[in-house]
């Protein structure tokens, strides 16, 4: 589930990010919320597992985000 454009493009100090494993991806930024979404997508496909915990979480456990 997308977060609300409104959302996406506010600066926030806090993301919550579920991954379909049951377990809950939190992390901590200054820049808006859908720029950090689009980071993490972009660690994971080009398999950057050392630039983010959630990344990396996909990589060795095997996580699938939701």
């Amino acid at each position: 589930m997308k977060p609300k454009r409104e959302l996406r493009d506010k600066p926030l100090s806090v993301s919550r990010i579920p991954c379909k494993c049951g377990r809950v991806y939190i992390g901590e930024t200054s820049r808006p919320l859908g720029v950090r979404i689009i980071e993490h997508e972009y660690n994971i496909r080009q398999g950057y597992f050392d630039r983010s915990k959630l990344s990396a979480n996909v990589f060795e456990e095997g996580y699938q985000i939701d």
